[in-house]
């Protein structure tokens, strides 16, 4: 078990799920990881700039250096969990990639402004 299935069984469609997400989430990670610290920067004053920017960094480095050991260790338990009968266990770290995407997908919808709101708020200026 893991996620390069057997061949003879299963043939090209192993290769699907794995395309699929690369497929889908590659573009959006290519666009936004170097300008999410472009958009720090505008938000940032110029006092505190240096600062932020150092944890941005860190922050970054940190990241690619822990979640590939992560993603490789959700993999293990997943062929390992697959092992004792728990079906799709392998694409694990697909699940959580798509958990973690829908969060945020959440968080910034109720960002958005409310019509009601806006209505609100001009009848107190």
């Amino acid at each position: 078990c893991c996620l390069v299935a057997d061949p003879a069984q299963f043939g090209f469609w192993r290769f699907v799920p794995a395309a699929t997400w690369q497929a889908l989430s590659q573009p959006g990670f290519n666009a936004a990881f170097p300008t999410i610290n472009l958009l720090i920067n505008r938000e940032c004053s110029s006092e505190n700039r240096g600062t932020i920017n150092g944890f941005c960094n860190s922050f970054n480095a940190l990241s690619r250096g822990l979640f590939p050991l992560a993603a490789g260790g959700l993999v293990s338990f997943g062929c390992w969990a697959e092992a004792r009968g728990v079906a799709g266990g392998r694409y694990s770290v697909f699940y959580l990639n798509m958990l973690a995407a829908m969060a945020g997908i959440l968080l910034l919808v109720r960002q958005l402004p409310r019509p009601g709101l806006a209505v609100q708020e001009a009848n107190c200026a």
